[in-house]
């Protein structure tokens, strides 16, 4: 299945602040258009030593049988399992592996199950460097 990118694109730097401790929040959006069950959403890059504290999607009614999957570019479900996505959500959380720190830079991404997907999805994370 394709792997595809959010409007910070290929060339996405992950986002820090220059100060240990500070908190960062990224935001990244992806419209789909009939994108095949089994695609990879790569929403956003976190740098090296990121702690993830927190993170959530929106999402559009993105169609039948449609379910939406949290993770890394490593493990699909690392921050929330599928979850259905037949019907808009204002805010999907992460719920399970938070915090969690990376070794090395990766791709967080959202990952398509069950049918294709149609509508826009919004993906919002927290995370600090120490």
């Amino acid at each position: 299945m394709p792997t595809v990118y959010s409007n910070k694109g290929l060339n996405s730097s992950p986002v820090f602040f220059s100060d240990k401790g500070n908190l960062a929040c990224i935001q990244a959006s992806y419209t789909a258009a009939s994108l095949a069950a089994g695609s990879t959403i790569r929403m956003v890059k976190v740098p090296a030593g990121a702690t993830v504290v927190d993170g959530y999607i929106t999402h559009d009614a993105m169609g039948a049988s449609v379910t939406l999957s949290l993770g890394d570019e490593d493990n699909a479900t690392r921050f929330r399992a599928a979850t259905a996505a037949s019907s808009a959500a204002t805010k999907v959380e992460f719920n399970q592996a938070v915090p969690y720190t990376y070794t090395a830079e990766k791709w967080l991404t959202v990952t398509v199950g069950g049918a294709a997907a149609t509508g826009t999805v919004k993906f919002v994370v927290y995370y600090i460097m120490e």
